[in-house]
């Protein structure tokens, strides 16, 4: 006869049994017919010859029932949550005493200690984009009733989308092709060095803020282009230009939890926000910073700028403050606007006598002739005006 093992909350109850049972099957037949004979249907009891109880194998039971606490994972590879392990054990010593001590058909209680996770797989389901990685909010002031409303079409094409680790994002392949069928409709935008005006125009100011936002939220950047002219609406070197067909701006989530963006356009305060959500598992941050110098390429005005640079840095920072590492993120390049441009004030007649005013002039000042200037420390600022 066979042991029976029943695991409960706090113990394994184990029935002790017999390595044989003897059974007279001829005293077993008579007795079934004689009551079969009497017309008795009810149940009878039949001694049996019982054999020496079986041992506790202690070693087979502690393997089949012992078990480490774990506490619940996200796996990064399947995108799934992994459920928490209870752990179990039982002493090995106390289950054999409690053994020898039972008669045949005893129920032996064996105690067991369990031992929870700290995480559970509620726990787990909680912390997926419980966190701000990075929100970015930009104004919209200046732009027409068409630019806005390419920006909420951009806006509700991407809000919600999730990534899981190692999941790549693309903004053209999820905002799709700007067309007047599906909404969009003409408002200024950058193209080949000019302003123009275009269907889709502002859809940029949207992969600009998702640019910053996944700066902030420490993503691996894959593709980004700058504009040809500089923006208003986000700091120098921080914005993404993109164009059906290319440019292209794409980033890759390269953490180990998922993400979800969050995309919207306020109309109270005319301004669009946005936020990517994740698990900051650390407390770790990033801050960008930049700088900026004066560009001066125009070979007949060599000491007239005509655009500036930014450098872009990555400070990725600890919980409590500690800088963990500075990189050079990118360099951007932009182009003043033709009529930005200061050249200089054209030299006076010829013909007037050297030394002598022109008529109704006074003379100008002796000056030092002007050396070419070189990069400013001092960052510069780009021109405030509404962008594409």
């Amino acid at each position: 006869m066979s042991s029976d093992v029943a695991i409960g909350e706090d113990e394994i109850v184990v029935v002790k049994g017999a390595k044989t049972v003897d059974i007279d099957a001829d005293a077993l037949v008579a007795a079934i017919t004689a009551a079969l004979a009497a017309g008795d249907y009810g149940e009878h009891e039949f001694e049996v010859g019982v054999g020496e109880p079986v041992e506790l194998d202690a070693d087979g039971l502690y393997e089949s029932v012992h078990r480490e606490a774990a506490d619940a994972a996200y796996d990064a590879e399947t995108g799934e949550i992994v459920p928490e392990t209870v752990g179990v054990d039982f002493d090995r010593a106390e289950a054999k005493r409690l053994w020898d001590a039972a008669d045949h058909g005893d129920s032996v209680r064996i105690p067991i200690t369990r031992t929870e996770p700290e995480l559970t797989a509620k726990d787990i389901e909680a912390m997926l984009f419980a966190d701000e990685l990075g929100r970015v909010t930009t104004s919209l002031a200046g732009s027409s009733a068409g630019r806005i409303g390419n920006v909420k079409l951009a806006c509700a094409a991407i809000d919600g989308l999730e990534l899981k680790p190692g999941e790549s994002f693309s903004y053209n392949e999820a905002v799709g092709k700007r067309t007047t069928e599906r909404g969009y409709q003409y408002a200024a935008a950058y193209s080949g060095g000019e302003v123009v005006q275009e269907i889709g125009g502002g859809i940029c100011q949207v992969s600009s803020g998702v640019y910053y936002a996944a700066l902030l939220a420490n993503l691996q950047i894959t593709t980004r282009t700058c504009h040809y002219f500089g923006v208003g609406y986000i700091p120098p070197g921080l914005d993404a230009t993109v164009s059906w067909g290319g440019p292209e701006f794409k980033f890759k989530n390269d953490r180990d939890w998922p993400i979800r963006i969050k995309a919207s356009v306020n109309e109270e305060d005319n301004t669009v926000t946005i936020l990517i959500l994740g698990t900051d598992v650390d407390g770790s941050y990033v801050e960008m910073t930049y700088a900026t110098w004066l560009v001066y390429n125009n070979e007949e005005y060599p000491e007239v700028a005509t655009g500036y640079k930014a450098a872009t840095y990555r400070n990725v920072y600890a919980a409590d403050g500690t800088l963990i590492s500075n990189n050079l993120e990118a360099y951007s390049e932009y182009h003043y606007h033709e009529e930005d441009i200061k050249y200089p004030e054209p030299s006076p007649d010829p013909s007037a006598e050297p030394g002598q005013p022109t008529e109704g002039e006074s003379p100008p000042p002796t000056e030092n002739p002007t050396e070419t200037p070189q990069e400013p420390e001092a960052p510069v600022e780009p021109p405030a005006e509404p962008a594409p």
